[in-house]
């Protein structure tokens, strides 16, 4: 009977042992035990109150990963839009840079053609220094054959004819620029002034000088202040008297220039009007 006993309780310990074992080993094990525990004792067992923290976990990390996956959509939409947007700002900013560019030198219509102001400024800059220069080295030039007694008075008309040939020409490329600039400009008086003038003869300047000195000399003082007070009197009148027949002379040498320049400056006044 003793032995039975000691079989006995050796089988229990085996057992018991095994149990252990298994429980350890085995979830379902654990599991089964955990649940016959709980029913017999009414009380939560260590293995059922880890399984019900792993399920909280596990839904815990399942709402997590949903939330980052959310993020990660909504993420790469914001990354798409700032690329977008990106792309909008790079695409102003070079329509900025080409209109900034246009502004600073805008494309004008100038002398029948599309072409920058900066062109076109260049251009009539170009023409009036030009016309200037030959103008200068013309007048300079002139200045000592004016001066001739009688004979200069030919030089000095078809200095005139010139003058006023370019300073026509300079208001034209003036009045170019103008309309490159303001299409709806009207063409100015002075213009029309300017290039409507028609230098005046040799044999008129002669005449107007034998008839009426005094008003020829205050005329230029208008422009010119610092010309000196002259007595056309007795003197001057006697003096261009017993002159006559050398200005006559004088004149017909001096005839031919002046009445040739003359005419093709007003050949060219007469072209330019239509006349």
């Amino acid at each position: 009977m003793k032995r039975l006993g000691t079989l006995v309780l050796a089988l229990c310990l085996a057992l018991s042992l095994s149990l252990n074992v298994a429980t350890v080993a085995f979830s379902a094990v654990a599991t089964l035990v955990s649940s016959a525990y709980s029913a017999v004792t009414g009380a939560r067992s260590v293995v059922s109150s880890l399984q019900a923290k792993n399920a909280d976990l596990d839904r815990e990390l399942k709402r997590t990963k949903t939330k980052v996956t959310t993020l990660s959509s909504d993420l790469d939409v914001r990354d798409k839009k700032i690329n977008q947007l990106t792309k909008k700002v790079s695409l102003k900013d070079r329509r900025i840079t080409t209109l900034t560019a246009k502004a600073r030198n805008p494309s004008v219509r100038y002398r029948g053609a599309q072409k920058p102001l900066s062109a076109a400024v260049s251009d009539t800059v170009g023409r009036l220094s030009k016309r200037t220069t030959i103008a200068a080295s013309r007048n300079v030039s002139s200045l000592f054959a004016s001066s001739i007694p009688f004979v200069g008075v030919g030089v000095g008309v078809a200095v005139t004819g010139y003058e006023l040939k370019d300073g026509c020409d300079n208001l034209k490329d003036l009045r170019e620029l103008e309309v490159a600039l303001n299409p709806s400009a009207k063409e100015s008086d002075e213009q029309q002034r300017v290039c409507g003038t028609i230098p005046p003869t040799r044999e008129e300047v002669m005449a107007k000088v034998r008839s009426a000195p005094g008003e020829v000399w205050e005329g230029a003082k208008q422009y010119v202040p610092e010309l000196p007070e002259v007595d056309f009197g007795g003197a001057w009148a006697s003096g261009l008297e017993s002159a006559g027949d050398a200005l006559g002379r004088a004149g017909e040498t001096a005839s031919d220039a002046g009445r040739s320049v003359s005419d093709a400056v007003r050949g060219g006044w007469n072209w330019v009007w239509g006349e």
